[in-house]
């Protein structure tokens, strides 16, 4: 407000003076407008102007919460692209180069246009046969341990030929009609070929050791991530939710500010952030989680990681905080749908939610043991319970009896580290 009159001399020293109409007189007249004008109006459309201040904050809030993703865009003008002498940057030789396929793959349709856009249409369109055989092989993969091409990472003249070439074909072209991956995955899992059983007939090791005929059902070891999101999600904690920034599960205190020399400093997550699949679990390139020792090392893109049974394995499952934490959640989710059970049906309860099958008397008979020597050891030693029950962020209800839960979450810890348990069978 401070500045009308300045505001109000330079309109009046914009527009045309008129003799004998005092400056100050259309000052006046001026401000007498804005009193009964703009006033009125400022005062009827200031709900709206603060309604939509509040808008533009509520929609700035939600920007920050949206991940950034790198992007590229196309030059308004492309570059003169021409082949180089040898590869060297300074030596163009021939005619300029244009966007576009080889011919041995066909080039490029009319239709589509010469950029990014029109490379990603055509892999995904019935003249490319490759992007689903890889991706229809990827998940094979998934399931079976080995693709029906064994070298997933290479398709070319130096691939592996499939084992299985009608069933690859088959697969690709189901999958091609809708790129529906869901529709794929439970074609797999419901095929008399994945529900066979993994045991070996005799004979069969030695005529079919890669199992290329599929003549028995998948058996390997699940990688590293899946064990933790198994222990998670047989424990109830799993966080299904997709998308959003890297977290920070358990680790070791102290070992990345070693390997970073001090630059980086490791705060575990908090919430449901600790128990978030291990897809969203934050990797460095210099050292990945200790508790991923068969994953890739990220200095280039790997599609068919090793599959390890290391020490390192035992060593994890048995004394990694998430597998403790997930064995508690397993005992309180098994004494959640029994709360009144002897301890020999709450085990039978968190046996059968790990292996998917009853437990055999003899097997139920080999846990109760387990069990009764943990529960005298817990109950002479109430600090130990209590300690072993305070690993993890999982809260444990103070109705419990300390000694009965350590022992079952201690049993649980035995469930999880079965061979049965760790094993894809």
């Amino acid at each position: 407000m401070a500045a009308l009159p300045a505001l109000m001399r330079e309109i009046v020293l914009r527009s045309r003076y008129r003799e004998g109409f005092p400056l100050p007189q259309m000052q006046r007249k001026l401000r007498d407008y804005y009193a009964t004008h703009i006033a009125l109006i400022e005062a009827e459309w200031r709900p709206f102007y603060f309604a939509w201040i509040e808008a533009v904050k509520t929609r700035m809030a939600h920007e920050e919460t949206l991940p950034w993703v790198m992007t590229m865009g196309d030059r308004a003008q492309p570059r003169d692209i021409r082949v180089h002498h040898r590869g060297q940057y300074n030596e163009p030789v021939g005619d300029p180069v244009e966007p576009g396929l080889p011919d041995a793959l066909g080039g490029l349709p009319d239709e589509l246009p010469r950029n990014r856009l029109g490379l990603a249409q055509w892999m995904v369109s019935d003249t490319n046969p490759l992007t689903a055989r890889v991706l229809v092989n990827r998940q094979w993969q998934l399931f079976f341990g080995t693709g029906l091409v064994k070298t997933p990472e290479d398709f070319g003249l130096q691939s592996a030929l499939p084992s299985n070439p009608a069933l690859l074909d088959y697969l690709a072209v189901r999958y091609r009609d809708s790129w529906d991956t869901k529709q794929l995955v439970r074609m797999i899992v419901t095929s008399a070929t994945y529900r066979q059983s993994s045991s070996m007939p005799p004979g069969l090791l030695e005529r079919d050791p890669d199992n290329e005929l599929l003549a028995r059902g998948p058996r390997f070891r699940l990688p590293a991530m899946l064990l933790r999101d198994q222990a998670l999600s047989v424990a109830g904690l799993l966080n299904n939710e997709l998308f959003g920034p890297p977290v920070y599960p358990y680790q070791p205190a102290g070992l990345w500010i070693e390997v970073s020399y001090g630059q980086f400093e490791y705060h575990p997550s908090t919430g449901d952030d600790l128990y978030r699949r291990t897809l969203y679990t934050f990797f460095r390139r210099t050292i990945a989680p200790p508790n991923l020792f068969d994953n890739a090392n990220r200095q280039a893109c790997v599609v068919n990681p090793s599959l390890t049974n290391t020490p390192l394995h035992a060593l994890t499952t048995l004394n990694d905080p998430t597998f403790i934490e997930a064995a508690r959640g397993l005992a309180l989710r098994a004494l959640a749908q029994q709360p009144n059970a002897e301890p020999r049906t709450v085990l039978a309860e968190m046996f059968a939610t790990v292996t998917l099958r009853p437990a055999e008397a003899r097997e139920l008979n080999i846990l109760t043991a387990a069990y009764h020597r943990e529960h005298e050891r817990y109950a002479a030693d109430p600090d130990a319970a209590d300690d072993y029950l305070a690993i993890g962020e999982l809260p444990t209800p103070d109705d419990q009896d300390r000694a009965h839960l350590a022992a079952l979450a201690s049993v649980g810890l035995t469930i999880l580290n079965l061979d049965e348990a760790l094993t894809k069978e």
